[in-house]
Formats: C-alpha cells, sequence, structure tokens
C-alpha cells in the first residue's frame, strides 16, 4: 500500500455528531493523498461508528478507556505513515483546501510545525486561536476573539500551533518526540512546542489553512476538570523545558501568576481545585527531574545546551502582558487552549 504524504490523527470522546462533521471535512479536502486514523476513548455514544471509517486509508483504534488526549494521539502516531502528522479535534470542521495549504508549507525544509487560522464555529468572524504565545510565567494565550483577518498580510510568528487544528512535519517528532502521556490534556501542545523550539525548529502561521472550531466539547471550559489539568500541567511544562537558569530567571513570573490564579480560583469556588492539582504536580517530582534531565542530555548532544536556552528564551513575552491582553468581550483570556 502506497505511504501517504499526510496522516490525520483524530481523536474521540463521546464525540456525537461532531465527529461526523469533522471526517467529512476532511473527506471533503481537495488534496487526497491522506490517511485517516481515529483513536476513540472508550466513547459510549457510538460517535465513533461512521460508514467513513470503511474507505481505504481510514482506521479506527477503539480503546476500552479513556486514555487521554496525549495517549491517545501517540497511539494513533504510532500508526500513521505520512511525513506530515495533522491531529484534529473532533470539534473541528476544515475548509476544503486545509491540507491542501498545509501540503504547501511543508515544501519549504526549515518548517517543522504550522499554525493554522481557527475561527470560532459559533461566530467565525473572529478567531479561536491563531497558535499561541508563550509568557514567562508559562502560560499561553492564542488570540481569542481578535478579527478573523487581523493577521493577514501581517508578519505573524506564533511560539507554536494549538492541537486543536495544527500539523507537524514528522521527522521533527522523531527528533524531539511527541507528547508525554502524563499531560492526559491541555498543554500538552506548548510541552511540544517547547521541546521544537530548544531544538531550534520553526512553526509556521498558515492564515489560508482555516478551520472552525467548537471549542470545550468534550473537556468544558472553566470547569474542575479543565482547571485541574492546566494548573497541574503548567507545572510540567515549565519545570521541564525551561532549561539551564531559564526556571530560575523566570520564577517570580511563574509564582506571581500562580498566585492570581489561585485567587481567581478561590472566588470561584475552586480553591481545593487548585491545591490538589499543585499537590499532584509535587507527587510527580522525580518524573519532572526524570524528563529535565533526559530533554538536557538530548540538547546538549544535538545543538547544545547554551543554544537551546537562547533558541526558546528569545521567544517568551512579559508575563504582565497575559493581563492586559483580553478578548474583544474584554474578557482576559487565560486559558492554556481554546
Amino acid at each position: 500500500m502506497p505511504v501517504p504524504m499526510l496522516s490525520f490523527l483524530v481523536v474521540n470522546y463521546n464525540g456525537g455528531g461532531l465527529l461526523a462533521e469533522t471526517l467529512e471535512s476532511i473527506s471533503h479536502q481537495t488534496f487526497t493523498d491522506y490517511e485517516v486514523i481515529v483513536v476513540d476513548n472508550g466513547s459510549q455514544d457510538r460517535s465513533w461508528d461512521s460508514s467513513l471509517l470503511q474507505r481505504e486509508n481510514w482506521s479506527l483504534v477503539r480503546l476500552e478507556r479513556n486514555a487521554g488526549f496525549s495517549e491517545a494521539n501517540n497511539i494513533a502516531f504510532c500508526r500513521s505513515r505520512g511525513a506530515v502528522i495533522a491531529l484534529i479535534n473532533n470539534d473541528v470542521v476544515l475548509a476544503p483546501d486545509w491540507a491542501e495549504q498545509v501540503r504547501r508549507a511543508f515544501e519549504d525544509p526549515a518548517v517543522a510545525s504550522v499554525a493554522c487560522r481557527l475561527l470560532q464555529k459559533r461566530n467565525p468572524e473572529h478567531l479561536d486561536s491563531a497558535g499561541f504565545d508563550i509568557y514567562t510565567c508559562g502560560t499561553t494565550l492564542g488570540w481569542y476573539g481578535l478579527p478573523a483577518d487581523c493577521f493577514d498580510g501581517k508578519p505573524h510568528r506564533p511560539f507554536g500551533p494549538v492541537a486543536s487544528a495544527a500539523a507537524y512535519r514528522r521527522s521533527a517528532i522523531d527528533q524531539v518526540g511527541l507528547f508525554h502521556r502524563e499531560y492526559f490534556a491541555y498543554y500538552e501542545d506548548t510541552d511540544l512546542a517547547m521541546r521544537l523550539a530548544l531544538f531550534g525548529l520553526e512553526c509556521r502561521y498558515l492564515h489560508n489553512a482555516v478551520g472552525y472550531h467548537l471549542g470545550s466539547a468534550t473537556g468544558k471550559r472553566y470547569s474542575d476538570f479543565h482547571r485541574y489539568y492546566l494548573r497541574r500541567n503548567i507545572e510540567f511544562i515549565y519545570w521541564v523545558n525551561e532549561v539551564g537558569a531559564l526556571a530560575w530567571k523566570h520564577l517570580p513570573a511563574h509564582v506571581a501568576y500562580e498566585f492570581i490564579s489561585f485567587v481567581g480560583m478561590l472566588f470561584c469556588g475552586q480553591g481545593g481545585v487548585f491545591l490538589r492539582a499543585k499537590w499532584h504536580a509535587l507527587r510527580m517530582v522525580k518524573w519532572i527531574c526524570r524528563q529535565r534531565l533526559a530533554l538536557k542530555k538530548s540538547l546538549g548532544a544535538a545543538v547544545g545546551l547554551r543554544a537551546a536556552k537562547m533558541n526558546l528564551d528569545g521567544k517568551f513575552k512579559p508575563f504582565w502582558q497575559v493581563f492586559i491582553r483580553g478578548e474583544n468581550d474584554g474578557k482576559i483570556y487565560k486559558a492554556g487552549k481554546p
């Protein structure tokens, strides 16, 4: 069987009719040299039961339990064959030429990952994300709520792509690794983008690769589930990836941001969720240390620790900008991913 150029990886958990819309949009792509791998995380609603998955180069992997977004994508990646890997959420609909635009971008060998113009499905004149920036405190923002065309014709270099609809060069993933399953959900795309940046690998924004994202269809935004994994996983990305003295250089910003987050969650009745997340992160300190040492070793062999630190350090935005950058309605957007 010929090896496809592009592999679509779609993770589903009780997606209902949303997954069917996602798969339909993939089936209508003008670029056709692709395969589709759907990993179902133990759904009970039979949303995985699609006739499209009977097609050649379309396949379904059913798991007995919810292994999480990170591990499910890792399983799909191990089964994929394409030179380009596209991660698509089960609540995203792609424009028909999305894959074609992505294919063209990867003709440039310097490109390791691609962030697309992801619009709000309910409000498509506004962005859901255009990749994301990273801040010294460790959090990320993705331009949620800005006009859909705000980056058209302008230079725009996001730190990394949001995994709701993102594409990566396989060789880059082979170099830095995919997701750590310990994340389960949220910030896993930030962790991957930080490793790519440390290795000096480039992310590019494609304003003409358009998708439409419903958002938080599986993990509800601001729920205990959502906020627990954000507050726990931010410690993973911070302490594992900020190599050298970066973690200590940015520590005041990180502590200040987490304290402000704690106060905000207290007012929302979620103070216990915050403390539980931090306690569970602390219990994983041995894993954090092992991953940090392994990353430093691989960086030292590939690019050198000094160069890796410089690759990453120049991409951080000042922590205080998090609090003045808001949505069109004036609300501050703090989530790690839309």
